[in-house]
């Protein structure tokens, strides 16, 4: 009977990879780095509430000096109150 011939088993991983890399981080310092980063894009994203102090002002605020700028002029004008602004 004939011998049977013994195969090598290859890992499936590459050999240059079994070596193992020097910057590999570990769990936990990838969730800091993680964190990091999503700390350093809402500074920037807010940057000027941050640092400047502002704050953000909605378009209904905007909107609405507009509309009252009209019905106060019509008052300095006439010392009426206006009934409807046909502006808006």
């Amino acid at each position: 009977m004939a011998k049977k011939k013994k195969h090598k088993i290859q890992s499936s991983v590459p050999a240059h990879a079994e070596q193992g890399s020097k910057t590999k981080l570990t769990n936990r310092q990838q969730q800091w780095l993680g964190i990091g980063l999503v700390v350093f894009v809402l500074i920037l994203q807010f940057a000027p509430m941050v640092f400047d102090g502002l704050s953000p002002t909605g378009t209904d605020v905007i909107g609405g000096l507009g509309k009252v700028h009209q019905v106060k002029e019509f008052e300095k004008e006439t010392g009426e109150r206006p009934l409807w602004n046909p502006y808006v």
